[in-house]
C-alpha cells in the first residue's frame, strides 16, 4: 500500500516512528469513526525540519507542507492536501480522503479499525 504524500516526505524514515493515529469521535452522517493523524512529540530540530519540507498536494500538485503545526497547541499533524484556507476542494476531495483512509487503515490500532482477531501493525510491517 502506498501513501503518496506521506512517503514522499524527505524525512519520512526519521519521522515515521512518531506517527500516531487515534480515533476522536464519530461522524454521525456517515456512521464512521473519525481519526486524527498526529505526530507525537519529537525533537524540536526534527519537528522544525519536518514542517519546512514541501511535497506535492495529493490532489492538485501544489508544493505544500504535509506535516503542519496545530494552531495554539503546537502539536504536529499530517495533512496530504492544500490547507482549507487555500483550497477547500483539495482538502475535502476524494484524493485526500483516500490518503487519510489508507494511513488510518495501516497505522490505527483502535477497536473500530482492528478487530480483536485481526493483525496488529507489527504483524503487517
Amino acid at each position: 500500500m502506498k501513501f503518496a504524500a506521506l512517503e514522499m516526505h524527505p524525512l519520512w524514515p526519521r519521522i515515521k516512528g512518531f506517527l500516531h493515529v487515534e480515533p476522536y469521535g464519530k461522524d454521525t452522517s456517515r456512521k464512521k469513526v473519525r481519526h486524527r493523524i498526529e505526530f507525537q512529540e519529537m525533537p524540536r530540530e526534527l519537528a522544525d525540519k519536518a514542517v519546512e519540507q514541501k511535497v506535492p498536494c495529493i490532489n492538485c500538485g501544489r508544493s505544500i507542507s504535509v506535516v503542519r503545526a496545530r494552531h495554539g497547541e503546537g502539536s504536529l499533524y499530517y495533512s496530504p492536501a492544500c490547507p482549507q484556507t487555500e483550497s477547500l476542494s483539495c482538502s475535502r476531495g476524494r484524493a485526500a480522503s483516500d490518503e487519510y483512509e489508507s494511513v488510518v487503515l495501516r497505522f490505527c490500532q483502535c477497536r473500530w479499525c482492528r478487530p480483536m482477531w485481526g493483525p496488529t501493525v507489527k504483524e503487517t510491517r
